[in-house]
């Protein structure tokens, strides 16, 4: 009776560790990742909060000039240029989330304000180090020119000839950068769009960008996790005003890059917004991939089609220039539009090769193009065109790693070059040498560095999905294994017992029970001393074996 209650015992117990084990083997994992997804919701009192108000990495802006080593025989001789990089110039880059407001709709509104700082340790120059680099400004100047009437193309371009800074300058990396300097042609700029008057009449690459934002941005908070920080509205629209179709000017699928809806399986395209060019980036899935501090990932390189120009690639043909013109609020608005006339509307658009990004649309119709640096991916003509680019991929390539479980950008390499399109007007004779091409002003990229206590803490988290179940699975099946062995040690013992029994039946006489079967009894009485069944008194006498079976029995 206690041996059947001992089978059953154990095997209920092996039922329920096996379906335990394989439960979370298949489950546990599913469990535990919606549990994180529950964590990431974006509210004042949620974990992630505090981390995405005040993004707590190290993350580094470095920026690379080109310094013109032949600027006297461009301008005289209209010789190729030769190009030298400068760099890195390396900025710590502090992202903030000001003026947050959680709306009723699942929606957080907030600025994100950006500030620079500059790490000399990782840089090669201080700030004041001098280049020579093209005069921007006046490359805009000369592309805006022909744009408008001859009446007004004259006047300008006798002041064009009358300028006392020439095609290139002579510049620190702190003017620039982040200081600007003063500039004729920038104090022009309210002329073109009243929001350029913040410039202050000064020019520089990021003058006035840092410690202000880019927007008023609205995302989901990630309530429902397919919708985690996918953006909602950019400066209270849910779409651009700055392209030619609806398509084009979409950005309610896209996120900021930091976080992203989490990534059950690999999508084949994500999309990235950055207000900095008035578009989305989109970027190709390309691989697993594991990142320096060990976080497993999928690899997102940027889309290579962006590059291409609508004749090769039809749908980009809503990102071409659009030709700004004055604003009918102002005495110039009305003269330019009276003197300019129709024929305004029909000036033809430049179409580049492969390989840039007209941004002249995003940039009030300055020639501004953007491309990976050095050119690299781009067609060979523009290599050809300047001397002193080596693009490589190792260190130019555009990519994003997403951690698939809570959809954040883990680590990037996100370059880009900034190019101006060069133009000679005709009738100008101080620039009649200079090429017409696209050329190299700076390229910069962002890393992120992860300290290592702070990727420890963040790794194990995110393989507790993988682990857990794992353990857990292991743990089921020893205790089920511990169960198996009880089970069979009591069979073994039940078979055994039934082994002694049959053998018992078979003894016919006293003369037949010899020394070897006291020993198989003994060993079913589990009597290690089997002296104590002495075989001369089983071979003497019956009453022997009569004992012996009672003993057996009992």
């Amino acid at each position: 009776m206690r041996t059947g209650l001992k089978i059953a015992t154990s095997t209920i117990f092996i039922i329920i560790f096996i379906t335990l084990g394989f439960s979370a083997f298949f489950y546990l994992k599913t469990g535990l990742i919606k549990l994180i997804h529950s964590k990431l919701e974006i509210r004042n009192d949620s974990l992630l909060f505090k981390d995405w108000k005040d993004i707590p990495l190290p993350i580094y802006n470095k920026v690379y000039f080109f310094n013109v080593s032949n600027a006297n025989e461009i301008m005289e001789h209209g010789a190729k240029p030769v190009l030298n990089e400068i760099g890195p110039f390396t900025y710590r880059l502090y992202l903030n989330k000001t003026y947050v407001v959680f709306n009723d709709n699942g929606t957080v509104t907030y600025r994100e304000k950006k500030t620079w700082m500059f790490e000399p340790h990782l840089s090669v120059a201080s700030q004041d180090f001098r280049i020579i680099t093209l005069n921007t400004p006046l490359a805009a100047a000369l592309t805006l020119i022909e744009k408008v009437p001859p009446i007004i193309r004259t006047a300008i371009a006798l002041a064009l000839d009358r300028a006392t800074e020439g095609f290139f300058i002579e510049r620190s990396i702190r003017e620039l950068m982040f200081e600007g300097y003063p500039d004729a042609f920038a104090a022009l700029g309210p002329l073109i769009s009243p929001e350029l008057a913040k410039n202050k009449g000064k020019f520089g690459y990021f003058w006035p960008k840092n410690g202000t934002d880019d927007g008023l941005i609205t995302a989901f908070t990630g309530k429902n996790s397919e919708t985690m920080m996918l953006i909602d509205r950019y400066n209270g629209k849910p779409h651009l005003d700055t392209w030619l179709t609806e398509e084009c000017n979409r950005i309610n699928d896209s996120s900021q890059g930091e976080l992203r809806p989490p990534l059950d399986h690999p999508l084949q395209i994500i999309k990235i917004f950055q207000p900095l060019v008035c578009r989305p980036f989109f970027l190709n899935f390309t691989e697993p991939f594991v990142t320096k501090a060990g976080f497993k990932t999928y690899k997102y390189e940027l889309d290579k089609n962006m590059f291409r120009n609508a004749s090769e690639f039809p749908p980009n043909a809503c990102y071409e220039s659009k030709i700004p013109t004055f604003r009918d609020t102002n005495l110039v608005s009305t003269v330019f539009n009276i003197l300019s006339g129709p024929t305004s509307q029909k000036h033809k658009k430049l179409r580049f090769p492969n390989g840039v990004i007209d941004l002249s649309a995003c940039f009030f119709g300055a020639p501004v193009l953007m491309s990976y640096p050095h050119f690299l991916n781009a067609d060979p003509y523009y290599l050809r065109t300047v001397d002193g680019l080596k693009p490589n991929k190792s260190l130019h390539d555009i990519w994003f790693a997403v951690e698939p479980i809570t959809g954040g950008s883990v680590d990037l390499s996100f370059g880009f070059q900034l190019n101006v399109h060069i133009n000679r007007p005709a009738g100008l004779i101080r620039y009649r040498h200079i090429p017409e091409i696209v050329f190299p002003a700076l390229w910069q990229k962002i890393e992120v560095e992860w300290p290592e206590d702070f990727a420890s803490k963040l790794n194990l988290v995110l393989n507790l999905p993988t682990i857990t179940p794992i353990v857990v699975f292991v743990i089921c099946l020893s205790v089920s294994g511990i169960f198996i062995t009880v089970l069979f040690h009591t069979l073994y013992r039940r078979s055994s017992q039934k082994a002694c029994i049959t053998k018992r039946a078979k003894v016919i006489s006293v003369k037949q029970f010899d020394f070897s079967f006291a020993k198989i009894i003994a060993c079913f009485l589990q009597k290690e001393d089997t002296n104590k069944i002495v075989a001369s008194d089983v071979n003497q006498n019956e009453a022997g074996v009569d004992n012996l079976a009672a003993s057996i029995e009992s």
